[in-house]
């Protein structure tokens, strides 16, 4: 009886496990990769959630302050933090562009209260968000106003709050905030 060489079949089997093994690896390398984009994304929203959270409270703690909210809405007084003209482009480090004009229109009737970079609200924090809040006179209540903050930042990045405050006798600051809730 003859003898035949099985030496081929070895290798065969040896380079379809290498291969298996190899696309086993590169699928955990991508799903690793994948993961931290995602945390690093959820990690970019949270931030800008929580600046618009903290931009809004700038503006009520502003406003609890200014006695004549006309003077708000028609413009002529502003916040503290603002970081040149209410009108024109902003553009952030990585060339994402915000357009003033169109930020004060995300409320009917709305004027920009306060923009600048995050920093400028909250001087102990590096960030590359910038904030826009705009203010706007609620149409059936002449003794309400609504707060829009939006924390923009590079990537797309973008989380806004919207605040209604009415003016209260008795209260601390004489401000009620009647609502509060995240923007989509």
């Amino acid at each position: 009886m003859a003898l035949r060489s099985d030496g081929g079949v070895a290798l065969v089997l040896v380079l379809m496990s290498v291969l298996l093994l190899s696309a086993l690896g590169t699928a955990l390398v991508l799903t690793t990769s994948t993961e931290t984009l995602i945390a690093g994304n959820f990690r970019a929203a949270t931030e800008a959630r929580y600046a618009a959270e903290a931009a809004a409270d700038w503006a009520i703690d502003e406003l609890s302050g200014t006695l004549d909210w006309a003077a708000v809405l028609d413009g002529t007084l502003a916040s503290a933090v603002v970081d040149g003209p209410a009108t024109g482009r902003r553009i952030l480090i990585d060339g994402t562009e915000i357009d003033l004009d169109a930020a004060a229109s995300t409320l009917s009737g709305g004027r920009l209260y306060a923009y600048g970079y995050l920093s400028a609200f909250v001087p102990d924090v590096v960030s590359p968000l910038y904030i826009v809040a705009v203010v706007a006179p609620v149409a059936s209540d002449s003794g309400r106003l609504i707060i829009r903050a939006d924390a923009i930042g590079p990537r797309g990045i973008r989380q806004a709050v919207e605040v209604a405050i009415t003016r209260r006798s008795g209260l601390p600051g004489g401000l009620w905030t009647v609502s509060w809730r995240p923007v989509a």
